[in-house]
């Protein structure tokens, strides 16, 4: 497989949820349409994956809850590896709207939001991004 992200032609996604079930559904989803998809259960398994793939990802979901832990670490700590990284927070409430993106997150969403929702706001995120051609 080819790391070179010019070379491929799908998109790289991690889903961070420590839910297992809501994350193996937003997988299965995001691998239907096209991309590599990666699970983590904690802002420490993201970051590890993140390593493992030499920060070559073109996007990140993630529960706002886990973002949010640690003062909103994981959020910078993922664009201080690649701040071309797209990242969607999903959170419980509209009040963690405005700090989550001002931590970084490009996008929101409220719960309750179905998979279909989420995956169709990741790959939204990266419509426009050459590396991404294959999100049908």
């Amino acid at each position: 497989m080819d790391d070179d992200p010019i070379e491929r032609h799908y998109p790289r996604v991690i889903i961070v949820e420590d839910n297992q079930d809501v994350s193996s559904v937003l997988a299965a989803l995001l691998t239907l349409k096209g991309a590599e998809t990666h699970k983590a259960g904690s802002a420490e398994e993201c970051l590890e994956k993140l390593d493992e793939l030499g920060g070559q990802v073109d996007a990140v979901g993630m529960n706002g809850a886990i973002a949010m832990k640690q003062g909103g670490l994981l959020i910078s700590r993922i664009k201080g590896i690649n701040s071309g990284i797209k990242i969607l927070a999903v959170a419980s409430d509209d009040t963690s709207k405005a700090l989550l993106l001002r931590l970084g997150a490009d996008d929101f969403g409220t719960k309750p939001l179905s998979a279909e929702s989420i995956v169709d706001k990741i790959l939204l995120m990266l419509m426009g991004e050459q590396k991404v051609t294959n999100v049908s």
